[in-house]
């Protein structure tokens, strides 16, 4: 592991390691002078089948959240959600995701695991998005206030209450398909564009977002209308 590999995350990282060993597999074996990858099927037709149930490397605990449905957990806080507060719950600690049920086995939610300290509590944005719509007061004391664009974090808190929770249920309904970081920049490209906010508009721009287009909300396309700025020659 020198020099130190750098990606950004496990997923990532994973999948570079993975297309290395590709690249090894496609060599020529020193010795043999035939792919490695030919030699290795050769050794897996000796080698017994795989189970047919995968193995899942989980680690199970049952874990007890605070009033505001916080679990601690190798020292690091998983927010689970209110509803579930100062409860006993299942959380199942994987290298990469530790996965939160309820007492009767039912799923929660499934939160990026954090390694070493983080000071930050651990959460899913979209968990809290249904609460604040219901209860729009409750915005300005939201744990993922400081999670939205500046620009739509000033816009929340200057709406009312009902246009705010009316905003936070389209930005939850987005999400639900586009994943929280792609309705919320969704937002901010329209209101940056100045364009009214709408369900569709939100949708349709985090689903570019999403795709990998640019963060920008789209437009209608004046240049059919330069024709009629151009001078013509009568003549």
């Amino acid at each position: 592991m020198v020099p130190e590999p750098a990606a950004e995350g496990w997923d990532a990282l994973s999948r570079a390691w993975l297309d290395e060993c590709d690249a090894i597999a496609r060599r020529e074996h020193y010795r043999q002078a035939v792919p490695i990858r030919d030699l290795f099927e050769t050794d897996l037709d000796h080698m017994l089948p795989l189970p047919g149930t995968p193995f899942d490397a989980c680690d199970w605990r049952s874990v007890k959240t605070d009033r505001t449905g916080t679990a601690l957990i190798d020292g690091n806080r998983y927010l689970a959600g209110p509803r579930w507060r100062s409860m006993r719950l299942r959380a199942g600690v994987r290298a990469l995701d530790i996965e939160m049920r309820g007492p009767d086995g039912e799923y929660i939610v499934t939160l990026e695991r954090v390694w070493g300290h983080e000071p930050r509590t651990v959460m899913e944005p979209t968990t809290l998005l249904a609460i604040i719509a219901r209860k729009p007061r409750m915005w300005g004391e939201s744990p993922i206030r400081g999670d939205f664009p500046e620009n739509v974090r000033d816009l929340l808190d200057r709406m009312d209450g009902r246009a705010r929770a009316d905003l936070v249920d389209d930005i939850r309904h987005v999400s639900s398909t586009s994943g929280f970081a792609a309705a919320a920049k969704a937002v901010s490209a329209i209101i940056d564009a100045g364009r009214r906010l709408d369900r569709a508009s939100i949708d349709q721009t985090a689903r570019r977002i999403r795709q990998g287009g640019e963060d920008t909300a789209p437009g209608p396309d004046l240049s059919r209308y330069n024709t009629y700025m151009e001078e013509r020659d009568d003549d």
